[in-house]
């Protein structure tokens, strides 16, 4: 089985840090969408039907590269019952220790605190 989710990104809202708890795949469906991906060199600017992957424990901040992007992640679903539910209560705590600790500039969650991927609003660098 696999898990998918749609994204639809705005360049006015910056880039979000996601990061990988197991191997996800990322494809653009509308606009343009640009990936870094942490440790790896350059940027990337997926056209529609353009895919990247990301491999378990990699992070990678995703933006609309021009007005919006509409964009699809996919990963294998190893409880597909409970994985929404799990990724939203894990979620919901990071989103409240961001605003805890003063807007989460510069916080990102790691993979071994989240059994799902994670996407962590960050404020723009552009």
């Amino acid at each position: 089985m696999r898990e998918t989710r749609y994204f639809e990104s705005n360049y006015a809202e910056g880039p979000a840090c996601l990061v990988a708890a197991r191997p996800l795949t990322i494809t653009t469906q509308a606009g343009i969408l640009w990936v870094t991906i942490d440790e790896r060199p350059g940027d990337h600017w997926l056209k529609p039907g353009e895919t990247i992957s990301l491999s378990t424990g990699e992070s990678a901040w995703v933006g609309a590269g021009s007005d919006r992007a509409v964009w699809v992640l996919a990963a294998e679903a190893a409880k597909a019952h409970a994985s929404l539910a799990v990724w939203t209560a894990h979620l919901l705590r990071s989103s409240r220790r961001m605003l805890s600790a003063g807007g989460g500039q510069g916080e990102r969650v790691s993979a071994r605190e989240s059994p799902e991927p994670v996407l962590v609003q960050a404020p723009s660098k552009r």
